[in-house]
């Protein structure tokens, strides 16, 4: 909570700065029938969601908006079916876990855009206003207000930034929760806001992923790729949230990160010093993200902390800057992963999972740099161990999410599958060397079925 001291001098600094602190119902009001309004991904401000939820369940006969998210952290009240009023929920990039089972019944929308590009209309002159998707009104998350009137997002810029210059209106919840970062594209005036509130929010947090006995041997084999001086991207999903945690990187040296989230397992291993960036070809020294979360004592020794820095999405996640890191490594997940090499992280069927997130950018950017190398990790089973994930054709309607050129190092639980420069029967008998025992057999007829 906020001591009254504290409060007294946040609210002197918003009056002499420009910042407008009202009630969350009061602020929600701007909202219209029409309107498009956003959650960037980073944020969970949640007074003000609830304040919205009230505002357009109240909204007259005909009045209806839609509600964009990226990531969704919180259980919104407008995310069950049947909330009235909203014409259609939206996700850009990626879901998540909060919103899975929406998704697999098409309940909600997704756009498809890569994090790097997603305002490329609006620096283009060439391309239509509606490519924007520009948000009328952009709810944020962000810290208290320093004594110049700025405010931070703390740990996750992501592109919050960005939603805020592109939008009508934007509306911030302060929160004493959410701790000031290094990094670009991470403050804001306060002026800035049509409206601020305040509110005792928790921040997005990460916890620490116990690893399984089969994660455990994929970490080990992970390990066998990691070098001493790599520059290291590890994306969503459990397998690489569990080789952070089950011990891939503990032995190595002079480790470098460039990565879109970050989870506390990586803040421990900058601590201890594993990851230093002294290696790095660019942003030496410095550890970058567009995000990074843990416990409370992870993000203390995170905060204003001068090596760890945030980033936002144009710049981390652009191949540009990918490929101009020697010895870029990244690591990645999948669902499955079909003989010629196509990759799945999206969904299997019609049934979406999660999205395309950065994955295919990391992956490209770093097939691109000088000694860069891609390792997609996944566990041999899925649904309780009665299919493969290594499967000889991709099923009806799944979603490539790495296409089969840019397929490179492959990992399970049984070891490493090497797939650059091979044909389509060579890598079918590298993953069916790393499938589970269950399946080759069954994986070596249909290899010969399809391959001869």
């Amino acid at each position: 909570m906020i001591e009254l001291d504290e409060l007294d001098r946040m609210r002197e600094i918003l009056v002499t700065k420009g910042g407008r602190l009202v009630s969350p119902d009061e602020a929600v009001r701007i909202v219209e029938a029409g309107h498009r309004v956003m959650i960037p991904i980073g944020s969970q401000p949640l007074a003000l969601a609830d304040a919205l939820a009230a505002h357009i369940a109240g909204f007259a006969d005909g009045g209806s908006i839609e509600i964009s998210h990226c990531a969704v952290a919180a259980n919104y009240p407008w995310l069950p079916p049947g909330f009235p009023n909203v014409t259609k929920v939206v996700h850009e990039h990626w879901g998540g876990p909060a919103v899975r089972s929406q998704m697999r019944r098409h309940e909600h929308d997704y756009v498809p855009i890569p994090f790097g590009l997603r305002f490329k209309a609006a620096v283009d002159t060439n391309r239509p206003e509606a490519e924007l998707r520009r948000a009328d009104v952009v709810l944020v998350q962000v810290s208290l207000p320093d004594e110049h009137g700025f405010v931070s997002f703390g740990p996750n810029a992501w592109n919050q930034l960005r939603f805020i210059e592109n939008a009508t209106y934007a509306l911030a919840e302060m929160s004493p929760n959410v701790l000031p970062a290094f990094g670009e594209s991470n403050v804001v005036h306060v002026s800035a806001f049509h409206a601020l509130v305040l509110n005792d929010s928790p921040r997005r947090m990460s916890t620490p992923a116990s690893p399984t006995p089969e994660r455990l041997a994929i970490a080990g084999h992970l390990s066998e790729i990691v070098r001493d001086g790599d520059t290291v991207q590890v994306g969503a999903g459990q397998a690489p949230t569990a080789c952070v945690y089950g011990g891939a990187f503990d032995d190595k040296h002079d480790l470098g990160w460039h990565s879109e989230a970050t989870v506390g397992g990586l803040i421990d291993l900058i601590r201890s010093g594993v990851f230093n960036g002294s290696r790095k070809s660019t942003d030496p020294g410095l550890a970058v993200a567009t995000g990074y979360s843990g416990d409370e004592a992870q993000m203390q020794f995170a905060r204003m902390h001068p090596f760890i820095h945030t980033r936002p999405t144009e710049y981390v996640h652009n191949l540009r800057v990918i490929s101009s890191q020697e010895n870029m490594l990244a690591i990645n997940a999948a669902l499955c992963i079909d003989f010629t090499g196509q990759i799945a992280a999206d969904s299997i069927g019609t049934e979406m999972i999660g999205g395309t997130g950065g994955q295919l950018e990391f992956v490209i950017g770093a097939l691109n740099a000088p000694n860069g190398r891609s390792v997609t990790l996944m566990e041999s089973r899925a649904l309780g161990g009665t299919t493969s994930t290594i499967v000889d054709l991709l099923p009806h309607g799944t979603v490539v999410t790495v296409p089969r050129q840019y397929a490179d190092i492959v990992i399970t639980e049984f070891g490493i599958a090497r797939l650059w420069a091979k044909s389509s029967r060579e890598r079918a008998q590298e993953l069916i060397s790393i499938a589970h025992p269950d399946f080759r057999g069954e994986l070596r007829r249909r290899a010969h079925a399809l391959l001869g």
